[in-house]
């Protein structure tokens, strides 16, 4: 009897230490059940934060007239107006503007382009008159980009301010550049911008929200004054594009020496704001 007894108890201890062994191993499921849960919510907040990252705006300032009217005080305060804003700023002064440097601008990541830059109307052969190019900083000594040419894509410019020659992007390069705009705002900070509406359309086709230009030639001093008076009202004050050319029209004026007027198209695009 006694001995059946012993053998009853070891039972009941044996039971006793499987539960117990059962629930120590349940703990430790639960417990690497909830790091596998906190690791999965870290790394979901991780990509979420690396997403929202990689959206975030970005202005694009192409200064190819810094190489003769070089205003860094100017510069400075267009990248204090966008970072200020919540912009990340990317910046191609002087001798960095080259044909890859436009090619490069159709990034759907650029929600704001500034184009200090020289233009010209077309020669009515390659490009028709009512359409403007805008030059680079590479002069045409250098010897390059011959099927572009070709294609009609680059051309020979030359500027009037100290009659040197250099390469310039058409609107068929536009047209064909790889890549495309998502809803970004064109400022063409140089003489021209407006002409004739070739160059517009390329823009606004290849997915451009709105563009800004001046409808003739400026002067460089005043362009700089009025342009940095129009991203002032934009970025900093979050005008509308309506709102804001007007403003600088009203405040800033019409270029004084040669009279041209700053606009924007489409029309519809006016109640846009940055």
């Amino acid at each position: 009897m006694k001995k059946h007894r012993s053998s009853r108890r070891r039972s009941r201890r044996k039971l006793r230490e499987k539960k117990r062994r059962a629930k120590r191993k349940n703990i430790k499921l639960l417990l690497v059940i909830i790091t596998i849960i906190s690791l999965s919510t870290a790394l979901s907040y991780a990509l979420h934060s690396t997403s929202s990252y990689s959206k975030l705006k970005t202005a694009l300032i192409i200064d190819g007239l810094s190489v003769e009217f070089n205003d860094r005080k100017f510069t400075n305060q267009i990248v204090q107006y966008f970072k200020t804003a919540g912009y990340a700023v990317e910046i191609c002064n002087g001798t960095e503007v080259t044909v890859n440097t436009y090619r490069r601008m159709f990034n759907e990541k650029y929600k704001v382009i500034v184009l200090r830059v020289h233009s010209a109307p077309g020669d009515g052969i390659i490009v028709p008159k009512d359409a403007i190019v805008f030059f680079t900083a590479e002069p045409t000594t250098i010897k390059k980009y011959f099927a572009e040419q070709l294609m009609g894509f680059v051309v020979k410019a030359r500027t009037l301010t100290r009659g040197e020659s250099f390469y310039a992007i058409t609107p068929s390069f536009i047209r064909n550049a790889p890549g495309k705009l998502e809803n970004a705002v064109i400022i063409v900070l140089s003489c021209y911008g407006t002409l004739g509406g070739i160059t517009v359309r390329e823009f606004l086709d290849k997915g451009a929200m709105a563009y800004i230009g001046w409808d003739g030639e400026v002067s460089p001093e005043y362009m700089d004054k009025a342009g940095l008076f129009l991203i002032e009202n934009l970025v900093k004050h979050h005008l509308s594009i309506e709102e804001a050319v007007r403003k600088t029209m009203e405040e800033i004026g019409p270029d004084p020496f040669f009279g041209s007027y700053l606009k924007y198209y489409p029309p519809n695009a006016g109640s846009y704001k940055l």
